[in-house]
Formats: structure tokens, C-alpha cells, sequence
């Protein structure tokens, strides 16, 4: 498809946003019912992992601007979904140290994701694209294998419970926007294509 970058950008923009707001309903319903019984941990805590390598990859491959902030925004915002995990959930963790896990976690993920993006164009610089192809199919990885445990929750209960299916649309649709992005650039990255679609493929049972 012939290069639109006005295309790229409204469609990432769109896409950035759902995918930066969808995890708010779930903190929302978690807050109010002070409980994530049925909500895996472990999803959100792997997906604020993914964004580390995905947020490095967006900025060392100059994807949109959108494309390049929705990362930071989803990692905080499913690291604290997960912090909610440790209050509400068994470990019954006190507010203070689970706020302090929040806390560590976000520096550490400042740290190692600026490190990464001087790292990565390093290697660019000097003619490899390696890592930075690394990084980007890891968080496509990271960020599909994340759904495994949210599907073992549901084995478990035999039903979805503490899900908010509201954040579950918005994840569809804000991969969708972002998926459709890709198709306006000179070449499609393979990398970024395939972490929307993933991510879609796996969610759609959770919410049907």
C-alpha cells in the first residue's frame, strides 16, 4: 500500500489511545469490588514486561508517535493493574508494599528501556537489525503467552470472573486501529504486524 503518513499517524493515534485507556476499566472494577478474583496476576504482570521491549522497539524503529508513547502508557497502566493483584488478590499484600513493588518496577522499567533504545540504535548504527527484531517479536511473544494464565484462571472457575469485558473490547479494538496503522508505511513491519494480531486472536474467546 502507497505511503500515507496522515493515515499512519490517525490510525495509530487511534489505536494508541484505546490501547493506552483499556486496562483503566479493569482497575476501575477491581477498585470498586476490591477484588481481582478471576483476574490472572501474572497476565498484566507479563504484559508490563512485553511493553518494555515493545516500547523499545516502536522508538528504535520510528514508528508513529502514537505508537511510540502507547507502550509507556500500557506497561504503567497493566503494572498497576497488577499491583492491584498483589493487594486485593491471595497475598494480600498492605497498600504501601504493594505500591513500593509498583514503584520499583516502574524505575526499573524506565531504566532498562532507555538503555535498550541507545543499545538498539547503536546496533543500527553499526549495520544490525538483529536485536532490534529481537525485541520486537519477544514483546509480540510476551505479550500473546500473557493470556495463557487468564485462560487457566477460567479453567479453573469454569467461567470469566473479574474480567471487565469493556477492557477486553477496547483491547480488540485498539489492536484493531493499530493493525491497520502498519499498512500505511513503505514496508510493513513484520514485528509490530504481528503483536496486534496476536493479541486479538487470543482475546476474542475471553470475550465470547
Amino acid at each position: 500500500m502507497k505511503e500515507n503518513h496522515a493515515a499512519e499517524n490517525a490510525l495509530g493515534t487511534i489505536g494508541a489511545v484505546l490501547w493506552s485507556i483499556q486496562i483503566i476499566p479493569q482497575i476501575v472494577k477491581s477498585y470498586r469490588s476490591k477484588s481481582t478474583f478471576g483476574l490472572s496476576g501474572a497476565l498484566m504482570f507479563i504484559w508490563a514486561v512485553a511493553s518494555l521491549f515493545l516500547g523499545s522497539y516502536n522508538i528504535a524503529r520510528k514508528l508513529s508517535i502514537p505508537l511510540q508513547v502507547q507502550p509507556q502508557i500500557f506497561g504503567v497502566l497493566s503494572a498497576g493493574s497488577w499491583a492491584q493483584c498483589l493487594h486485593y488478590g491471595p497475598r494480600k499484600f498492605s497498600k504501601l508494599k504493594a505500591g513500593g513493588c509498583l514503584a520499583v518496577f516502574c524505575v526499573i522499567f524506565a531504566g532498562f528501556e532507555s538503555g535498550s533504545v541507545y543499545a538498539l540504535w547503536a546496533g543500527q548504527n553499526n549495520g544490525t537489525d538483529a536485536p532490534v527484531l529481537f525485541y520486537g517479536y519477544m514483546s509480540a511473544v510476551l505479550l500473546a503467552v500473557a493470556l495463557l494464565p487468564q485462560y487457566y484462571e477460567i479453567y479453573k472457575l469454569k467461567e470469566v470472573v473479574g474480567i471487565s469485558l469493556v477492557f477486553m473490547a477496547v483491547d480488540i479494538l485498539g489492536g484493531i486501529f493499530s493493525f491497520l496503522s502498519l499498512f500505511f508505511r513503505n514496508n510493513l513491519d513484520i514485528a509490530a504486524f504481528v503483536s496486534p494480531h496476536a493479541v486479538n486472536f487470543l482475546t476474542f474467546p475471553n470475550v465470547w
